[in-house]
């Protein structure tokens, strides 16, 4: 169960110490940075989390609420805090796809974008706490949904534990 809320909390505060951190890189980018790429990643960074929220931040209590009832709803919880981690992974491949569209989709140039179009090695970087995030999301389903016979192998009892453990009760199967 702890492991289940470990990860859960994981995938809930890793967009908002994203955002935090964009927010940090952009005070010392704006200070000290010419226009360059890093300063374009990082302002597609900021925009897509401060944009984002509106869409990111309802599924965070909906995760949160999920774990939570895990203990005593085990199916509705987990049904739950994987509609909110389904929900947090789909802002973020859009997230990718809406920032990489105009990199492999040119449009007119626009003075009045909000955005640098990103060239495909700025695109590489800016996807990177993305697919961080979308990865760190799926370890945390594939946690909560693994059947209870394969949690004493994550905490390194290995299969001994769980063979004693059913010799014990009388089935012999492994």
């Amino acid at each position: 169960m702890h492991s289940i809320r470990r990860w859960a909390w994981c995938s809930v505060l890793a967009p908002l110490l994203l955002c935090i951190v964009v927010f940090a890189i952009m005070a010392v980018l704006n200070e000290h940075a010419n226009p360059s790429s890093a300063l374009d990643v990082a302002a597609n960074w900021m925009l897509v989390m401060i944009f984002g929220t509106m869409f990111y931040l309802p599924a965070i209590p909906v995760t949160v609420l999920g774990v939570l009832a895990v203990t005593e709803l085990p199916r509705l919880g987990r049904v739950v805090a994987t509609a909110g981690l389904l929900w947090m992974s789909a802002v973020w491949s859009f997230a990718i796809a809406g920032v990489g569209r105009p990199t492999f989709d040119p449009q007119p140039y626009d003075d009045v974008s909000w955005a640098a179009t990103l060239t495909v090695p700025e695109l590489l970087v800016f996807a990177v706490p993305y697919v961080g995030m979308l990865v760190l999301n799926v370890v945390t389903l594939c946690v909560l949904w693994r059947p209870s016979s394969w949690r004493c192998e994550t905490f390194g009892h290995g299969v001994a534990v769980d063979a004693e453990v059913r010799s014990t009760s009388g089935d012999h199967t492994l």
